[in-house]
């Protein structure tokens, strides 16, 4: 399980910091209800810390240039406004999005 501490939620959560990561056994395999699971890395985590979420309504251009990358927001298509959540792993520079 991942436990985030959210010190403020306007637009962004400034800072959540990420305690812990309960991962299974790698390269486990399971079968339930018909679904085939294989357990890995939790990529993208495993080397922050400090991870910052970004809601829907942020400007674009205040968002740190490794998040827009990771995210498709670049260039002269990239929205002004962020239309999806957003996680952004500080130290990896990794950014990821859920619509």
């Amino acid at each position: 399980s991942q436990h985030f501490q959210c010190f403020k939620a306007i637009l962004f959560c400034p800072k959540q910091t990420l305690s812990k990561i309960k991962k299974k056994s790698k390269n486990k395999t399971k079968i339930k209800n018909k679904i085939r699971y294989i357990y890995t890395d939790p990529y993208g985590l495993e080397k922050g810390k400090i991870f910052y979420i970004y809601l829907p309504g942020i400007k674009v251009k205040k968002l740190p240039k490794d998040f827009r990358m990771w995210t498709d927001l670049f260039g002269s298509d990239a929205p002004k406004k962020l239309s999806f959540y957003g996680l952004y792993n500080r130290k990896a520079q990794y950014g990821f999005r859920a619509n």
